[in-house]
């Protein structure tokens, strides 16, 4: 690889919050400057002087663009049921991606502003369907109980699986994701909903025992791609377990484990520098280091054999003109260096792997750094991916001597329509109230009307001038002075005194804060933006995804 200029490190910060209020939506840095943003992509990348196994950027680019979009319009035909067009791989390509999670509607919004953008920039949008990594549960969460009481409940899709990379996930429990949609019916009906997934979750069943979609996260992207076509928004789809094993992949895979010690010196300085640039202590949070290990070096993928019940780091190191790949204790495979100036050869033989039950996937970092430079003429990213992104950032430039592509964030909030009112809670001035009345009770005696109050105040306020004239060294004429110790002593027990005259209000204010923290647990139910997308009628997901993106005002960080 070769390098355009030497790179400064220059760390922006990405801070946004996610959309509180009902239906709002976030887009930044605006519909408009988005499209802009795209074509200084476009120029910036195929003026770029960097190279990746041994061409220049912009013919990389347009080779891996060419091959992974036959295969998306390949994969995409086959999950949907028919045809999907081909698209043109020098116009424009919007890019966002997930896990195949049946995820809440600020992700799914991501999906039709690649669309609408896409569209706008006279180009493509196209989803990365993250299956490489591992599927948390096998249910989702729903609201149960009452609307004075309310809770989360899980629905179950699945039997319970060992955590496994979603590619590996097979059905577990055919009768119990069968009656999945019935349940969620059901679950909903208390609410008065009609979930959407109901209505399309016999069509998902039905076109999975048609076509190839017998894993879990293949049915779950057929029933959204269909919904998301029956709405108008035509992306294409490819999971990343199909991208992994492209000739462009491998060749970009192969140059990066070929150079595994620059690699992990930079990955490792980007990592600290974001830990200490957002104050975080634990040495695995965002990710953790790629390790070293003798004379082996950890290299920023995923390796595992078919039917593990979980994915491995890869090691790799040199021995004389070898590099050698370890599975943990297994050599798994050994390249020559010999010959082989760009890994053609390498990447011939990262191909086999499939054939021997190996599967080579990206890392967090490596699955953006790729899509954003190689693929991607711009990057939509939710608030977590585009702060995760920020180390990515640095990348560019350090591993490849590249310029680093601009992205877009996209999210919004949609909350259930279970029947509630939000109301303000304000409980730390409920807990500074409470404190007052112990600290500062006079503020809670309200006109005190008897005798003992008033003397009691009128007593503390003298109190508060001798110590105030002690201070000044000089002594009230006229007046006995109390020693200070004393002075003290006296002015907890006026205090004490004064507190124990606010206990009707004490009592109230702990009633209030009760029935505030009450509140509180029932709101982050009632108004939950993280419940799945699928719970929510029809008609007003319609609304929130297809209204033009181009209409919401842009957001600054």
């Amino acid at each position: 690889m070769t390098q355009d200029s030497p790179g400064v490190r220059t760390w922006q910060p990405r801070r946004f919050r996610a959309p509180r209020a009902h239906g709002e939506r976030l887009i930044a840095p605006g519909f408009a400057q988005i499209i802009a943003a795209t074509a200084r992509n476009r120029q910036a990348l195929r003026e770029s002087q960097a190279t990746i196994a041994g061409m220049r950027l912009a013919q990389f680019r347009q080779e891996a663009r060419k091959e992974l979009l036959g295969l998306a319009e390949s994969w995409t035909a086959e999950i949907f049921g028919q045809s999907v067009g081909s698209p043109d791989p020098e116009a424009p390509l919007l890019t966002g991606g997930h896990q195949p999670e049946l995820f809440h509607t600020g992700v799914w919004l991501k999906n039709f502003a690649v669309h609408q953008l896409g569209q706008r920039a006279g180009g493509t949008g196209l989803n990365l369907i993250v299956d490489n990594d591992q599927m948390p549960a096998t249910s989702i969460a729903v609201p149960a109980g009452s609307l004075h009481a309310p809770h989360f409940a899980r629905l179950p899709f699945d039997a319970d699986q060992p955590l496994l990379p979603w590619e590996d996930a097979i059905v577990g429990d055919p009768e119990l994701l069968k009656t999945f949609g019935d349940r969620a019916g059901q679950a909903m009906s208390a609410w008065g909903i009609e979930p959407l997934l109901t209505a399309d979750w016999p069509g998902a069943l039905a076109q999975s025992q048609q076509g190839r979609a017998k894993r879990l996260d293949e049915i779950f992207a057929g029933l959204r791609i269909r919904r998301e076509r029956a709405w108008g928004a035509r992306n294409l789809e490819l999971p990343l377990s199909q991208l992994c094993e492209s000739l462009a992949f491998r060749r970009f895979a192969v140059t990066a484990v070929r150079r595994a010690g620059p690699w992990r010196a930079a990955y490792n300085s980007v990592l600290h520098e974001y830990r200490r640039i957002n104050r975080i202590r634990s040495r695995s949070h965002p990710v953790p280091d790629l390790a070293e290990e003798d004379d082996w070096i950890e290299a920023p993928f995923w390796i595992w054999k078919t039917g593990a019940v979980r994915r491995e780091r890869l090691f790799v190191r040199q021995r004389r003109d070898q590099l050698e790949l370890r599975l943990r204790d297994e050599i798994v495979d050994a390249w020559s260096l010999a010959g082989d100036p760009h890994g053609e050869k390498a990447a011939e033989a990262l191909g086999a792997w499939s054939g021997r039950g190996l599967k080579l996937r990206t890392r967090a970092l490596t699955t953006t750094l790729f899509a954003r430079l190689c693929l991607a003429d711009l990057f939509v990213h939710g608030i977590g991916g585009a702060k995760y992104d920020e180390m990515t950032d640095q990348l560019f430039g350090e591993l490849l001597g590249a310029p680093t592509p601009e992205l877009a964030v996209v999210t919004g909030t949609l909350h259930l329509p279970l029947g509630a009112e939000r109301r303000p809670i304000d409980a730390g001035k409920l807990k500074q109230a409470l404190r007052d009345c112990v600290q500062n009770p006079e503020r809670h005696l309200h006109a005190p009307a008897n005798e003992v109050a008033g003397e009691l105040l009128q007593e503390k306020r003298l109190l508060i001038e001798q110590q105030q004239a002690a201070e000044r060294g000089a002594a009230p004429q006229g007046r006995s002075l109390l020693a200070g110790r004393q002075r003290l002593r006296r002015f907890r027990e006026i205090k004490a005194a004064l507190s124990g005259l606010t206990d009707d209000d004490r009592e109230r204010l702990e009633r209030e804060l009760v029935a505030a923290g009450q509140r509180s647990v029932a709101e982050r139910v009632l108004f939950s933006r993280e419940y799945s997308s699928w719970l929510f009628p029809a008609e007003m997901l319609a609304d929130f995804f297809l209204r033009p993106l181009a209409d919401e005002p842009s957001a600054g960080q």
